[in-house]
């Protein structure tokens, strides 16, 4: 078992006990050239231990990052090392934790870098001071911290179907390198690629689509971000541009089909973005629209998608309004199901996949309509 782990884990829970998702070893790497038999040759430059998020109900992404060694050596290097990763995420804060004490000159040169320094008991203090009316020890959520369940969740993901590298390397990888706009359509890109291997029978496979779509609610929330921003009465027209890093990169893209459709003698589109949007960009259109009524929807998402992702793989039998009780949010779980609907449609994949997240994201009092401004829009999948 690696060392560190026991670490990473408690940071998790306390995370958890301040409202964030979280996600448990990032690596950062960048393509350094091609390979002979083809694909990227990688270079991982770092990883992160422990990344927390929060979306919070105004759209602020706040996040934190921490640094987990069992070893109090070389403390004052990784500290300049955790400042510069805390900087690369826009980190409001950034922790370094040790098991053990370290030395007073490290906590002054703490201070000077604004970083916080934790022990094994400052951690168990800030958790009593951080009470969570969800049950994350003994209960169904308890998964996500113990030790054994995290052990064989990340060596059943260690073992996924070589074809299957590409996909999970994004995840993994590459989703945290590309620029913000990019994700909402290479996500897609790469789930397709994926499509004719992934099986909904299979709990990795399903595991794998549930952790695309906590990605996936992370790029929609940084989309509506912007839209917030700029202007929120003008969605759409943001959105198009959004998608292309801007409006002049819309207008490139634009430019370069009317060039390939005089090219191949094609008729023009009676709008001229109609060659460039993907075929799925009206339910992605609707989607957006609803965050944006509903931003406080974000955050109990990603939770959700979060423990599932694990509880799939742990063979968890709980589902995930038996594992949230009373802080299970009808809607937050419905506009999640949409987002893997999305993907769904935009990937081609199998729809079991939706309806196996739909049976353990069961939504109670079904029966009852909803009040006319929480409707949720129907699915684009049928």
């Amino acid at each position: 078992m690696e060392k560190d782990l026991g670490l990473k884990t408690a940071v998790r829970r306390l995370f958890w006990r301040w409202g964030y998702t979280t996600k448990v070893d990032v690596g950062l790497r960048t393509v350094v050239g091609e390979q002979n038999g083809g694909g990227s040759e990688n270079e991982t430059f770092t990883d992160l231990d422990v990344l927390g998020l929060h979306v919070g109900s105004d759209l602020a992404l706040r996040i934190s990052v921490a640094d987990c060694k069992t070893s109090p050596r070389r403390s004052t290097e990784r500290m300049f090392w955790l400042r510069g990763v805390a900087d690369f995420f826009g980190a409001d804060e950034a922790l370094l934790i040790r098991q053990y004490e370290v030395t007073r000159a490290s906590r002054a040169l703490a201070a000077r870098l604004r970083l916080a320094v934790a022990t094994e008991v400052d951690l168990a203090e800030l958790e009593e001071g951080a009470p969570s009316g969800l049950v994350l020890e003994g209960g169904a959520l308890s998964l996500l911290f113990d030790l054994d369940r995290v052990v064989a969740y990340r060596a059943a993901r260690a073992a996924v179907d070589a074809k299957l590298r590409p996909l999970v390397e994004y995840l993994e990888f590459d989703y945290w390198l590309y620029p913000e706009h990019r994700n909402l359509q290479q996500l897609i890109a790469h789930l397709q690629e994926a499509a004719p291997i992934l099986v909904p029978r299979n709990p990795v496979h399903a595991s794998l689509f549930v952790q695309a779509t906590w990605s996936y609610l992370i790029s929609i929330a940084q989309a509506v971000q912007h839209i917030r921003r700029v202007h929120v009465t003008d969605q759409d027209k943001l959105l198009r541009a959004y998608l292309f890093g801007g409006e002049s990169g819309l207008r490139d893209k634009e430019r370069l089909a009317a060039t390939l459709r005089h090219m191949t003698g094609r008729l023009p589109a009676d709008r001229p973005d109609r060659d460039v949007l993907p075929p799925y960009y009206p339910p992605m259109l609707e989607l957006v629209t609803r965050y944006v009524g509903k931003p406080h929807k974000i955050q109990p998402g990603l939770r959700y998608a979060e423990w599932l992702a694990e509880a799939l793989i742990a063979k968890e039998r709980s589902t995930v309004p038996e594992a949230f009780g009373s802080d299970f949010d009808d809607i937050a779980a419905k506009l999640l199901l949409d987002v893997s609907r999305l993907l769904a449609l935009g990937a081609g994949l199998d729809n079991q996949f939706v309806d196996g997240m739909t049976k353990r994201l069961v939504i109670r009092a079904t029966d009852l309509p909803l009040p006319k401004d929480d409707q949720v829009p129907p699915s684009t999948a049928s």
